[in-house]
């Protein structure tokens, strides 16, 4: 049996890829209460610390010499041709389904991406197969997989970054992006 996709895990994933801050640590801790997978990575950031959390942060998904290490953005695994492609693609269905991507972010982010896969799964009305498989397919299990990989295989990596992958790929291998009313 496939187990159906959670909006608030996939809510939590999109919250880990976001730059940490002051409170950042406070929040993780609060959230391993439940998400007991967060409880060896929040005792790694305490000893750590924050500046050290950023940097690595900034390393793995921002700007790294020569090239950013793990960027969380669509755009850079379609492939030679596809970028820039998938963020229009994305804002026009974000646009379609009545959603608008924050103007800081570019939308083929991956946490925007989770953001609106997590909207779209608590919308009262049932969710339409083809917007659903459109994001799901095109736009999340086409290149996740590879995200979550590349981060899980970098030496000395923030343990809290080799979880978000492992909890990525759960959702890719397990549950299917499958919303609650879908069946297979």
């Amino acid at each position: 049996m496939i187990k159906k996709t959670d909006p608030n895990q996939l809510r939590l994933l999109a919250g880990l890829l976001a730059a940490p801050e002051e409170d950042s640590l406070s929040v993780l801790t609060e959230l391993s209460e439940e998400h007991t997978w967060l409880r060896e990575p929040v005792a790694e950031l305490t000893e750590v610390g924050l500046p050290y959390w950023q940097a690595e942060h900034t390393s793995l998904f921002v700007s790294n010499y020569p090239k950013t290490q793990c960027p969380p953005f669509e755009s850079a695994y379609r492939g030679v041709g596809g970028m820039g492609s998938a963020a229009e693609e994305l804002t026009l269905f974000y646009l379609g389904v009545g959603l608008k991507a924050d103007d800081d972010m570019p939308s083929d982010y991956l946490g925007t991406i989770l953001a609106c896969a997590a909207w779209l799964l608590e919308t009262p009305e049932p969710i339409d197969d083809a917007l659903w498989r459109e994001l799901w397919e095109k736009h999340i299990s086409n290149w996740v997989p590879r995200f979550a990989n590349a981060m899980m295989s970098m030496d000395n990596c923030l343990l809290l970054y080799h979880r978000l992958g492992e909890q990525l790929l759960l959702i890719m291998e397990n549950d299917k992006g499958l919303p609650e009313n879908e069946t297979r």
